[in-house]
Parts: structure tokens; C-alpha cells; sequence
């Protein structure tokens, strides 16, 4: 079963880069345009997430670990 995962990771980009090559050929590079606003969109989401979400997550962990009087008798 292993194998076969392997394989299909393998050769998995080789077909991902064909679909857009026909699809490039087939519709021109405007069809590109979309693609190109999902990446933008998940790049945007991934940095959101990461800062905003888990900046307030961790906040009341980060500011209990400022204010312990454990760090200040060093």
C-alpha cells in the first residue's frame, strides 16, 4: 500500500502540471488569472491565521509568562 502512495505522490505534480498545461492551451494564460488569486488568498488566510488568531491564543499564556516573578530572581 506504501508503494502505491509513493507513487502516486510521486507523479502527482507531473499531472497537476499537465491539467494547467491543457487548460493554459485550451484557454490562454487569462485562465491563469484565477489560480494565481487562490494562491494570493491562501497565502493571505495562512499569515492571518498565524498572527491574528494564534497572537490572541496565546496572549494570556505569553503575558502570564511576562508577568511571573520566577524570571525576575535570576
Amino acid at each position: 500500500m506504501f508503494k502505491v502512495t509513493h507513487m502516486v505522490m510521486r507523479y502527482a505534480p507531473v499531472g497537476v502540471f499537465a491539467l494547467i498545461a491543457v487548460t493554459v492551451a485550451n484557454f490562454g494564460f487569462a485562465s491563469l488569472w484565477p489560480l494565481a488569486k487562490l494562491v494570493l488568498l491562501v497565502h493571505f488566510a495562512i499569515i492571518f491565521f498565524a498572527l491574528v488568531v494564534l497572537g490572541i491564543v496565546a496572549r494570556p499564556v505569553w503575558v502570564k509568562y511576562l508577568d511571573s516573578d520566577s524570571h525576575s530572581e535570576r
